[in-house]
């Protein structure tokens, strides 16, 4: 037998990269197509071609929409990337806090006894998307970290009051 015998799953595989390419070829002419339409957009709206006193705003609108469009550049995707293993790490730390949290305070509003420190909360540190996280200089990266390991700290310090709160809750149960 042939090694290459075109049954109906090959004969598929076959077809596979030509629909790729007409699929490709087709997001080409509609990319070439919107850039047609920014650059005629972009003369009209450039503040030199165009005296509307909000031309200025109307140009930085249509650069912003275009970037958006556009995607991230090489140099935006090799910072995400740079950034993705600090950004993961962060990430991780905030939902096993959030996971903690909230198992506590579920025992707790069951149990129905007292923790003698405030709730962190999570709400005051957000997760930013990990693009935004590229963008941001070393100081407000070290800014958010910081800000994760007060909450993190925080957590640990409300945990441990909650065990301490629960045993003492045991310990009059069980007397």
């Amino acid at each position: 037998q042939p090694e290459h015998d075109l049954d109906s799953s090959s004969a598929n595989r076959v077809r596979e990269p030509m629909e790729d390419y007409k699929r490709w070829v087709e997001d080409f002419k509609k990319k070439m197509e919107q850039g047609e339409k920014y650059n005629k957009l972009a003369l009209k709206t450039h503040p030199d071609k165009n005296q509307d006193p909000r031309a200025t705003e109307k140009f930085k609108a249509l650069l912003q929409a275009k970037k958006e469009l556009e995607g991230p550049t090489e140099a935006e995707a090799a910072q995400a990337t740079e950034a993705a293993p600090a950004y993961a790490s962060l990430s991780k730390i905030m939902n096993r806090l959030k996971q903690g949290l909230e198992t506590v305070t579920e025992t707790v509003k069951r149990k129905k006894f007292k923790v003698s420190v405030k709730k962190p909360d999570l709400k005051s540190v957000r997760m930013p998307s990990v693009n935004k996280y590229a963008t941001w200089t070393v100081a407000q990266r070290e800014d958010f970290r910081q800000k994760v390991w007060k909450l993190q700290t925080e957590s640990e310090h409300y945990l441990q009051k909650a065990k301490e709160a629960m045993d003492a809750f045991k310990a009059t149960r069980e007397a």
